[in-house]
């Protein structure tokens, strides 16, 4: 195998790149493993909806309960009929303790039910506006009910985001809430809705954002002959390194501190959970990416999703930094009918 730093060095532009997918007869073995999943999964058959300025366009980091008690409150919402922003949304603990792993029969299930609900109320995410300008916004609205007696937790969403939860017809993105579930890293969840957004799905979905992954042409298979049975059928997109890495968290200090004086505010209010170090700050190596982040991402999304999914990262020649992040993809249905 080429070295990967000589194997990356990119010469032209950015959209000529090589990446390693893994061969189709892998694939293959892979599809065949898949199975549906069990029904006692608390949200088997439920999906989840979000506008594609939603996924693409924010700026988060949740931790993975909260992320799937998130997950799990959407997938309740009915897009044809649900109108009122106000309406609550309900889980038992029953399906919170499955969706964290918690056992409802320790001492300190109901303070830490408490605690993740109080902290995903405080949960904010960030939409960059241009000019060095955020808004941030938060997920639930405060208030929501935990009640002993029914064993239930009921949560409303901040009607802010109404528009882009509910009643959408048009750049949008739905998919199944139950790969979601099985995962152990929140980084996959994330990842996982980002590529499909950026992809107009397979023929079994319904998909209608945009055809922004492209298909592996003839053109670039010739450009990479070493890779040429392995490409094809294949999806790719180019992501700039860094702009990717900042969809997977908050933004950082100094551009928070640029957003407060470029809108001239004072606020002393700062966000719960804002000093967080983002995903940039905590791997600056790309070395460390992969092996914290994206490794375990691939493994995941490989075994639990409808997708095959595979990365390589790209530098311009000259440049000792990696730039860009060359993302495949594979819809495991499509894959079993080559």
């Amino acid at each position: 195998m080429k070295n990967k730093d000589e194997k990356n060095t990119m010469t032209e532009s950015p959209d000529v790149i090589i990446g390693e997918v893994l061969p189709d007869e892998k694939a293959d073995g892979k599809k065949k493993q898949l199975v549906p999943r069990k029904s006692d999964n608390v949200a088997f058959g439920s999906f989840i909806t979000k506008s594609n300025d939603l996924i693409q366009r924010t700026k988060y980091s949740l931790p993975r309960n909260e992320q799937k008690i998130l997950f799990m409150m959407l997938s309740k919402i009915d897009q044809r009929h649900d109108m009122d922003a106000s309406k609550y949304y309900t889980i038992s603990f029953d399906d919170f303790a499955k969706l964290t792993g918690v056992n409802a029969l320790d001492s300190g299930y109901a303070n830490y039910l408490r605690k993740t609900i109080e902290n995903l109320e405080n949960r904010m995410f960030w939409v960059p506006l241009g000019n060095d300008q955020y808004k941030t916004m938060s997920w639930v609205n405060r208030g929501s009910i935990v009640d002993m007696k029914k064993k239930t937790i009921s949560m409303r969403f901040n009607p802010d985001i109404w528009k882009d939860i509910a009643q959408l017809t048009s750049n949008y993105t739905s998919y199944s809430i139950e790969y979601l579930l099985t995962m152990q890293s929140t980084y996959s969840m994330r990842i996982y809705e980002i590529v499909l957004s950026y992809d107009n799905g397979s023929r079994e979905y319904n998909y209608t954002n945009g055809v922004i992954f492209e298909p592996v042409t003839e053109a670039v298979l010739r450009k990479f002959p070493d890779k040429q049975n392995e490409l094809k059928g294949y999806k790719y997109k180019v992501f700039d390194m860094e702009e990717f890495k900042g969809m997977l968290s908050m933004p950082s200090k100094d551009e928070i501190l640029r957003s407060k004086k470029s809108r001239k505010t004072e606020s002393s209010s700062e966000p719960k959970f804002s000093r967080e170090k983002t995903v940039s700050e905590k791997y600056k190596v790309f070395s460390d990416f992969e092996k914290n982040i994206l490794a375990p991402v691939k493994a995941e999304i490989n075994e639990m999703t409808d997708l095959w999914f595979d990365y390589e990262p790209v530098r311009r020649k000259g440049v000792r930094k990696y730039e860009f992040l060359y993302i495949c993809l594979l819809y495991t249905s499509d894959a079993a009918d080559d």
